[in-house]
């Protein structure tokens, strides 16, 4: 796109978030946020098929700096957050922001899908109706729901019930949903319980017969923090259908 077509595009959304009125282009036609003092943009890392190393999807993570360049810690923004409506801005910012630059850089249109994390306090705040929101802000821009996979955070399992009905929220929404979890038994229940189209789980974690069971329920495994040759081969073994970490790349804010 170019600088035009994407100021049309900013135009069209700004405004959408009262928190954050403005969208700036960045060089290298990145899309950025402000979010009180902070300017927000993405950093994106590759999930890519194990055995051709084709990228299949694009994580997006904030990335955030102070008006006089320094950087600061996104997760520090979310604790800093005075209420439930100011994380819910922040959060949603975020992933509007993520989305834009998906749109902006061409990546929309090469069929991965990018995969967008939420904050935990997001949704218990918001009681109902999780990805409504967000399908209006892709709607603007022309993405679809469809090219969304949204990464919902390590949660107890006690709370599958309630992970349940919020899967279910996004799903009715068009989203895919992916699931972190703690271990492979973990990883076996909200597969059973939740039936997630993703699951993440470290590439210490994985293992031919937990990944062959996973399968079977209807959920694809993410080997995630794959940082070596020996975790690659390792989660090659085990079959599973996505890889990501820092053997294979590290999130870049050039795209």
């Amino acid at each position: 796109m170019n600088d035009a077509s994407i100021r049309r595009l900013l135009r069209g959304i700004d405004g959408l978030l009262p928190e954050s009125p403005t969208f700036r282009v960045l060089a290298g036609q990145r899309v950025s946020g402000k979010f009180y003092g902070a300017t927000i943009t993405s950093a994106l890392q590759t999930l890519r098929d194990p055995l051709s190393g084709e990228v299949l999807a694009h994580e997006a993570l904030a990335r955030s700096y102070s008006a006089t360049g320094t950087g600061l810690s996104p997760w520090g923004l979310f604790a800093d957050a005075s209420s439930d409506e100011h994380l819910i801005a922040l959060d949603r910012l975020c992933r509007t922001v993520h989305a834009l630059n998906f749109r902006v850089s061409g990546l929309s249109e090469a069929g991965g899908k990018l995969v967008l994390n939420v904050h935990e306090r997001l949704l218990h705040a918001v009681l109902a109706g999780h990805g409504a929101f967000f399908r209006r802000v892709l709607g603007l821009i022309d993405v679809s729901p469809a090219r969304i996979v949204i990464d919902v955070p390590l949660l107890r399992s006690s709370e599958v019930c309630w992970l349940k009905g919020v899967v279910e929220s996004y799903r009715r929404a068009g989203f895919e949903v992916a699931v972190e979890a703690a271990s492979a038994v973990q990883a076996k229940l909200f597969a059973t319980l939740v039936r997630p189209d993703w699951i993440r789980l470290r590439s210490a974690l994985v293992a031919a017969e937990t990944v062959a069971e996973l399968h079977s329920l209807g959920s694809r495994v993410v080997a995630t923090r794959v940082e070596t040759a020996l975790a690659h081969s390792h989660s090659v073994a085990a079959g599973v259908d996505l890889v990501q970490g820092f053997h294979y790349d590290t999130p870049s804010e050039v795209f």
